[in-house]
Formats: structure tokens, C-alpha cells, sequence
């Protein structure tokens, strides 16, 4: 159902007076929520509060203090706090430069300028040039010097800080303040404006409803005569000089459109029964010209089609066709020629695909007998490996039984070590050669230690090189060069022990010698068992590598004749594909092409290159 201008004029000021009212409610609502002081508003207030609690400020020194008297306290973690402290430093910066060029109020700018920077400065200055050396240095008064120019500095600026913070807060307030009343003041205006909006457009659509919509309902019902063929109603709106007069001028010449109409066609009625005699005649001569030329055209089109059919692609249609059916003549002709040279190359091309696939097929043949030959290597290579992993773990082994025996010396030497020192232990006159003695037992141990990371690093070194007596040549090195210190260090044991012999008896002096001796075997007993250990584990290594080697090695063996399988499926398809393009180009030699396509066949031919398949060797 349509609805009329009237109807839809009168819907459409509604839909514009409920939208305007909809958008003035929409937006004193948005206005509302958005506004400073408002629910939104309040939102971001507290989330910016929040971070501002948890995140500490890049200007406010109280993380970089507590880094720096956590530095001063304990120095396992003062590496790590010092870094803190460089990055803090350099945010610190970074937001000093901003607010340097922010557009904070004048008074608060000059605060920050002339109290909270300086302080602030003084502050990192210190820590630079008095805390970071002296903790490197670890120089304690120095310490204590930055500790309290770092404790004054801090208070100087929580003091400035506490300022700022007032001026900040205030210069919050006032702007505050004033948004809230800019806002109210815009929300009232925005209201008066749209109720004027609104009355302005019902008073539009009233003076419309009257000076428009009435008259175009009385003209249109006008109209409604004119189309019932009434000529003699009157057109109302003439003498008016608005668009409404220019429409009833409009329909007034449509009247007597109307009326001239009803006599032109009783006279338009009598010209075309007259016409319609003429044209049929004329038709009929027309038709039986065409059907003539028509079949001409067809008969030369039909014998051309046959010659194709036949092969002949040399066909031409020679004999001109009627004006209306040359250009299907020139059309044939043009794709019998088109055919001809697209066959032509097909021809040709299928005789390179021949040759090149003959040359994959021999080309595949060779790599078949090759991969063969490499199958059949890697697999003599998986059982040499195989056995080289039997005699690895069995050396393993044995250094395992090794390791037992050594352990069993070991805890016999530290029982007899126990026995001696018990003995020493009851001569008070010898306390301080003891001390001594401990302190070279220390640096004993020390070489022992050093002599395990050796030990292991040649394990490593053998893993790596896969030959266990390079290895093991760089350790025997590094364990005779450890031994002379060893040798060393004894001979200092026995300087001290022949300075403690003045003062003992002989009895002493045997029982030193003795706990002497069995200190160097214990010594020495130590040492083999962690050479023996590390033998044993490199022993291990070697054995869990070399049985991954062997599973590496098999893996490739299956590959390897799975590509045999493949090739040789390849050989087979290349063949076939051969015996294909040779029935192609028996089919393609039954046509018959045009002198020059077979000469440029033999010139495409004669270009290309034999295709040659390499295959890697």
C-alpha cells in the first residue's frame, strides 16, 4: 500500500520530532555520564588513581631510596639494584624533558623547575658520584658518607614534593570547577536549541500541509479527469505565480494535448492501415533476397567445415560472400588458420616432450643403480657402528668396576686418615703446624677440584671428536700439570712438619711422617677415582652417541632404498609418458598444415634444445 504525500508528510515530521527529541535525550544523557564529575569521568579518576598508587612515580624518589638502602645493606643484590636504579635514572629524565615542555599552569611549572628538579637532581647526583663507587669499591665509611648525603637529599625533596603536591591538587580543583560549569552552561544552550529546532519544523510542516500538499491533492484528482478523456474540466491554480500555478500550466497544456490527440487519431488510424500495405509488400522482396544470399553463404560454409573435418587444415573459403555474411567468411578462414598453426606447435612441442622423456628415463635408470650402490654402503656403515657401540659399553663397563674398586681404597685411606689424625690431635704442641697444614689440604683441594673440570671437559672434548684417546691425551696433560703442584704443596707439609720437629720427640716425628704419608695417598686416591669417574661417564657418553649414530645411520639406509622403490616407480612413469607422446605425434600427423606452419614447425623444432635431466652424482 503507498502512502500519499500527505500521510507520508505528516509521518515524516514525526519521525524527525521523535529523532530530535530521542537525540536531545541521548544527548543530556551522554553529557551526563561524560561529563567532568560524571559517573565515566569518575571511572578514569579512579583508575588513574589506582596505577598512581601501584606504579611508582619516575619523579618521587621513594623506590630509587629504598634500591639504594637495600644496595648499601646487602651487596649480593647490589648489581641487580644498581641497574634498577640506571633505568630509573633514565626514565626520571625522560619525564623531566616532558614536563619541561608540558602546559602545566606557570606556577606549578616554576615549581618544578626551581624546587622539585634541583632537589630531585641533587639527589641522583649523589647516587652517581657517591653510591655507585662506593659500592663497587665496597669502601664502608664511604658508604656511610653517601648513606646520609642520600638520607638529607631525600628529605629536601618529600619537603618540595609535599608542595607541588598542594599546588597540583588546587590547580585540579579549579579546573574541575570550571568544566563543570562550561558544561552545564553548554548542556542548556544545546536544549534551547533543539526545542527551537523542533518548533521551527512543526510550523514548516503546517505551512507545507497548506500551501503545498492541498493543492496537489486538488491537481491530482484534475488529472484524474484528464486520463478519463473529460477535456472540458476546469484547471484550478492558474493564477497563481508559485511552482503550484507553473504545475497547473503544466496540466493545461496536457488538456489540449488531449484534445488534439483525440483528432490526430482518427487520421493516425487511416496513414497506418495504408502503411501496413506498402510494408508488407516490401517485406516479401526483402525476405526472398536474403533467403538467396543465405544460401550461398551456407553451401561455401559447409563445404569448408567438411574439408576441416577430413584434416585439411590448408582449406580456404576463396569465393566472396554476400556484404552481410563476409565477415563470416574472413572469421573461417581466419580460424582455419589459427587452427592449423596452434596444431602445428602442438606437433612440435610433443615431439620435445619424446626426447626429453626418453632422456629421464635413461637418466633415471642410472640413479636407480646408484642408489642401490649407497643403500647397500650405509648399510655395511650401520653394522660397523653397531659393533664400535658393543666394545664402547663394554669399556663403560669395566671403567664402572673401576669406579667400585677406587671407592673401596678411598673409605679404606679416610679410615686410616681418621686413625692418624685422632693421634695428632692429642699433641697440643703442634696447634698452629695443624692450622698451616689445613690451609694447604685447602689449596689441595682446590687442585682437586680444578682436576675434576678437567677431567670432564675432556670427556666433552672426546664425545665431540668421536676418538676417546684425543681426549683423554689433553686430560693425562692437565692431571701431570696438576700433580706437580700437588708435589708442591707436599713438600711445603713437610717444611712445616721439619719446623715442628724441635719441639716434639721422635715419636712425634714418626707419627707426622706417617700422617703425612697417608694425607698423599689419600690424596692420591681421591684423585683416581675422579679420573676413573669421569673415564666412566665419558665412557657413557660415548656409548649414548654412538647408538644414536647407529639409529641415525639405519634411518638413512631406509630412506635410501625407499628412493630406489621411487626411482625405479619413476622409470616406469617416464617410459609410459614416452610411449604417449609418440602416439601424439601419430595422431597429430594425419592433418595437413599450411606451407608456412609446417616451416616454422621445422624452425621451433630445429631451436629447441634436447632437454637433458641431471641427476646428482
Amino acid at each position: 500500500m503507498r502512502m500519499t504525500l500527505n500521510a507520508t508528510l505528516i509521518v515524516m515530521g514525526s519521525i524527525v520530532v521523535l529523532a530530535s527529541v530521542g537525540s536531545l535525550g541521548v544527548q543530556a544523557t551522554a553529557i551526563d555520564q561524560f561529563n567532568v564529575g560524571g559517573p565515566a569521568y569518575q571511572e578514569i579518576i579512579m583508575k588513574k588513581d589506582f596505577v598512581a598508587d601501584v606504579a611508582p612515580p619516575p619523579i618521587n624518589l621513594v623506590q630509587p631510596y629504598a634500591l639504594a638502602l637495600e644496595s648499601m645493606s646487602f651487596h649480593r643484590t647490589s648489581e641487580r639494584n644498581l641497574d634498577r636504579l640506571d633505568r630509573l635514572h633514565a626514565e626520571y629524565e625522560r619525564k623531566k624533558q616532558i614536563w619541561t615542555n608540558s602546559t602545566l599552569p606557570g606556577e606549578i611549572r616554576e615549581t618544578l623547575a626551581k624546587d622539585v628538579f634541583p632537589s630531585t637532581d641533587k639527589f641522583w647526583d649523589i647516587v652517581e658520584t657517591q653510591l655507585k663507587p662506593a659500592i663497587k669499591d665496597r669502601d664502608k665509611p664511604a658508604i656511610a658518607i653517601a648513606s646520609q648525603n642520600l638520607r638529607d637529599g631525600f628529605a629536601e625533596h618529600q619537603a618540595v614534593m609535599e608542595s607541588a603536591m598542594k599546588l597540583a591538587n588546587t590547580a585540579v580543583l579549579a579546573d574541575q570547577s570550571h568544566a563543570l560549569t562550561t558544561a552545564s552552561t553548554l548542556q542548556l544552550i544545546g536544549s534551547i536549541a533543539a526545542l527551537t529546532s523542533i518548533a521551527i519544523l512543526v510550523l514548516g510542516l503546517v505551512m507545507l500541509r497548506t500551501r503545498a500538499i492541498g493543492p496537489i491533492l486538488r491537481m491530482s484528482e484534475t488529472m484524474d479527469h484528464l486520463t478519463a478523456g473529460r477535456t472540458d474540466v476546469a484547471i484550478p491554480y492558474l493564477n497563481r505565480r508559485d511552482e503550484v500555478g507553473t504545475m497547473a500550466a503544466a496540466v493545461e497544456v496536457f488538456k489540449e494535448a488531449a484534445a488534439s490527440k483525440a483528432r490526430l487519431e482518427a487520421e493516425a488510424t487511416q496513414l497506418r492501415i495504408e502503411a501496413d500495405k506498402e510494408r508488407l509488400a516490401i517485406q516479401a522482396e526483402s525476405e526472398a533476397a536474403a533467403e538467396l544470399r543465405l544460401k550461398q553463404a551456407t553451401s561455401g560454409l559447409a563445404g569448408g567445415l567438411n574439408r576441416l573435418a577430413s584434416g585439411d587444415l590448408t582449406v580456404e573459403l576463396a569465393d566472396a560472400f554476400s556484404p552481410e555474411f563476409e565477415g563470416l567468411r574472413a572469421d573461417f578462414n581466419q580460424a582455419a588458420l589459427q587452427l592449423g598453426t596452434l596444431l602445428a606447435d602442438i606437433s612440435s612441442t610433443a615431439g620435445v616432450i619424446a626426447g626429453a622423456t626418453k632422456e629421464i628415463n635413461t637418466d633415471s635408470a642410472d640413479l636407480s643403480s646408484r642408489t642401490e650402490r649407497q643403500a647397500a654402503s650405509l648399510e655395511e656403515t650401520a653394522a660397523a657402528l653397531e659393533e664400535i657401540t658393543g666394545n664402547v659399553t663394554s669399556a663403560s663397563g669395566r671403567a664402572d668396576d673401576a669406579r667400585k674398586i677406587a671407592d673401596i681404597a678411598n673409605r679404606s685411606a679416610e679410615r686410616s686418615e681418621d686413625v692418624v689424625n685422632r693421634a695428632i690431635e692429642a699433641m697440643s704442641r703442634i696447634e698452629q703446624s695443624s692450622g698451616q697444614m689445613s690451609k694447604i689440604v685447602g689449596a689441595i683441594d682446590e687442585i682437586a677440584f680444578q682436576t675434576n673440570l678437567l677431567a670432564l671437559n675432556a670427556g666433552v672434548e672426546a664425545a665431540r671428536a668421536g676418538d676417546a684417546g684425543k681426549g683423554f691425551a689433553v686430560v693425562a696433560q692437565e692431571v701431570r700439570e696438576l700433580a706437580q703442584r700437588t708435589a708442591k704443596e707436599a713438600r711445603d707439609i713437610k717444611q712445616l712438619i721439619a719446623s715442628s720437629n724441635a719441639e716434639v720427640e721422635n715419636g712425634v716425628h714418626f707419627v707426622q711422617e706417617a700422617g703425612q704419608s697417608l694425607n698423599e695417598i689419600g690424596t692420591h686416591i681421591r684423585e683416581i677415582h675422579q679420573l676413573i669417574q669421569a673415564i666412566a661417564t665419558s665412557a657413557r657418553e660415548q656409548a649414548v652417541g654412538l647408538a644414536e649414530v647407529n639409529a641415525a645411520v639405519n634411518m638413512m639406509d631406509q630412506f635410501t632404498q625407499q628412493n630406489a622403490v621411487m626411482v625405479v616407480q619413476t622409470n616406469g612413469a617416464s617410459a609410459s609418458l614416452a610411449e604417449e607422446a609418440d602416439r601424439l605425434a601419430q595422431l597429430l600427423g594425419r592433418f595437413r598444415y599450411p606451407s608456412y606452419a609446417a616451416q616454422s614447425q621445422q624452425d621451433r623444432t630445429a631451436q629447441v634444445p634436447p632437454l637433458r635431466v641431471v641427476s646428482s652424482r
